[in-house]
């Protein structure tokens, strides 16, 4: 596919949000069980207490939920070192600011073990607006996730060195989280593109419609793994590709 002239595009940039958009947890249940098996491991190991998976697993929820909470009502991303303290809370003990930021490091690396799939048609997609010469990007609320572990993981499919570094933005690398629309509107101005000239693809009517609709872009929603569904607004959103 040839390089499409820059004044024939509608779009200068196609940025696409992560999870449950390119990739998702292969096998959820079993991906949540291990994580709170090795938060359960963690607790022990820094002394914080031993406690039951049932225990661990409501505390877990609820931090997330209190998480979340903040994202919505501030749009900061919260720091890791708040999610553990949290769980800690949550489970009823309590740590040092030490045991706090050793137990954020080791969470971090949870995600390393965890499983993904991808969906195909958005990567055939990203393959298609390359050879295009498109510039792509990834706009994503990677919570506790560790950045360079996610990256390795659209590696493993060849498409990473499809994306711009400076179009790439991580909820926890810019502090602030979707549907906040500065972490769109920060890789438009690295981009020096206006955000009419971006298109965001994601999975998430309030985090990725609204926040992107907020910040002046346009935001085609997917549902990659929806057996039957044709996903016929995206071959729309790209038929100028085609």
């Amino acid at each position: 596919m040839k390089n499409l002239p820059r004044n024939s595009r509608p779009f200068q940039l196609v940025t696409f949000d992560l999870f449950d958009t390119i990739f998702r947890l292969a096998d959820p249940g079993q991906g949540h069980a291990r994580r709170k098996e090795k938060l359960r491991a963690l607790l022990s190991d820094f002394g914080v207490g031993s406690y039951s998976i049932a225990t661990v697993d409501a505390a877990y929820r609820a931090a997330e939920k209190r998480a979340v909470k903040r994202i919505t009502d501030t749009g900061l991303q919260p720091r890791t070192e708040r999610f553990f303290e949290d769980i800690v809370e949550f489970v009823g003990g309590s740590c040092t600011p030490e045991i706090t930021s050793a137990g954020a490091a080791e969470l971090q690396k949870v995600s390393v073990d965890e499983h993904f799939e991808f969906a195909d048609r958005i990567i055939e997609h990203i393959s298609r607006l390359a050879a295009a010469g498109i510039e792509l990007g990834i706009v994503s609320n990677n919570f506790f996730h560790e950045p360079n572990i996610l990256l390795e993981k659209l590696q493993s499919k060849n498409v990473l060195g499809h994306f711009t570094p400076e179009a790439i933005a991580f909820s926890s690398v810019e502090g602030i989280a979707k549907p906040n629309p500065l972490i769109f509107s920060r890789v438009c101005t690295r981009m020096n593109v206006a955000p009419s000239q971006v298109l965001h693809i994601g999975d998430s009517a309030h985090t990725d419609y609204e926040g992107a609709k907020t910040a002046g872009i346009k935001c085609v929603l997917v549902a990659p793994w929806s057996k039957g569904v044709a996903d016929s607004e995206l071959s729309e959103a790209f038929s100028w590709i085609s």
